[in-house]
């Protein structure tokens, strides 16, 4: 729980606010005194929300992004919340919950949107997140639940695992290899991580050396095991300097700075892609174990 001091103080820098909260007040006055009023502009396009943030009756957690974040957000993303009220309803709801949930790593929270949000509570750096957005400010109480101020926007919201997300044009030879392999239902497993290469990425590889690899299944296997992670690590929870070990007990160092995130060595080109069972981190390069030797393509040879 923060002093009075501290959330002033942190509030001025980050949100805008300026003065400390005398008393507790209701969800949606917390959310507007914290600053976080792009938030609640939102909110007013949902009605039957907003009414429920502003009842006594209630008990609701809200994860409410700073007008910071959705200003971020990509113009597109936008434009779509701004046109389309299916997709608005979807991701404002999955910023609330019922009741008032421990913070708990791993925890699966319920939201109003009927999409589970996950808690991941970190020690170096120490962080806690929610769909991988980093807690700004939290335990603040409020007479109908309480509100957590957090960094980023909790798009998209979910809805498959891991495996579904690699079910597109972009990752093809991945989902070959997948196939290939018989290994598809490693990316269903619950908690886990997992290192997506796109199929520019393959299309790095030296000639004949995919070809190779989907002919040689055990090496295959150890391919794409390389790239899967016991545990949920988002990129809020890392620090440039740690390594995460793959399931063939590789260790993958992070290089992590305002403007880039690699992996490995593989630089990440789409970062904390929410999943149901965990996150997806898109890569440039195919992480090839230092042990496995891949057959070279065999010299070709002209009679003249």
């Amino acid at each position: 729980m923060f002093t009075p001091l501290t959330v002033c103080f942190v509030v001025s820098v980050w949100v805008g606010g300026s003065l400390c909260q005398p008393e507790p007040d209701t969800v949606y006055n917390t959310i507007a005194f914290y600053g976080a009023t792009k938030f609640l502009e939102y909110t007013a396009r949902l009605p039957e929300l907003d009414t429920r943030l502003k009842d006594a009756s209630e008990s609701l957690t809200v994860f409410a992004p700073t007008n910071r974040a959705f200003d971020e957000l990509p113009a597109d993303v936008k434009n779509a919340l701004d046109t389309d009220q299916t997709l608005l309803t979807s991701v404002i709801n999955y910023h609330v919950v019922a009741g008032l949930p421990e913070f708990t790593d791993n925890a699966l929270l319920a939201t109003l949107g009927g999409a589970s949000a996950r808690v991941n509570v970190y020690t170096t750096p120490s962080v806690i997140t929610i769909a991988g957005s980093a807690f700004l400010l939290w335990d603040i109480p409020a007479t109908n639940g309480q509100v957590v101020i957090v960094t980023k926007v909790m798009y998209p919201v979910p809805t498959g695992t891991a495996l579904s997300l690699v079910n597109g044009d972009t990752f093809s030879m991945l989902l070959l290899a997948l196939t290939r392999a018989d290994a598809s239902a490693l990316l269903n497993v619950e908690g886990m991580t997992f290192l997506a290469p796109s199929d520019a990425a393959f299309q790095k590889l030296a000639p004949g050396v995919y070809a190779d690899l989907l002919n040689n299944i055990p090496q295959l296997t150890t391919v794409l095991l390389n790239h899967m992670i016991t545990g949920v690590w988002f990129s809020a929870g890392l620090q440039d300097g740690a390594t995460l070990t793959s399931e063939t007990d590789q260790s993958l160092v992070i290089g992590l700075s305002a403007s880039t995130f690699t992996i490995g060595g593989a630089t990440v080109t789409s970062r904390d892609v929410t999943v149901t069972n965990g996150v997806v981190h898109v890569i440039d390069t195919v992480l090839l174990p230092p042990a496995l030797t891949v057959a070279a393509p065999a010299p070709s040879f002209r009679v003249v």
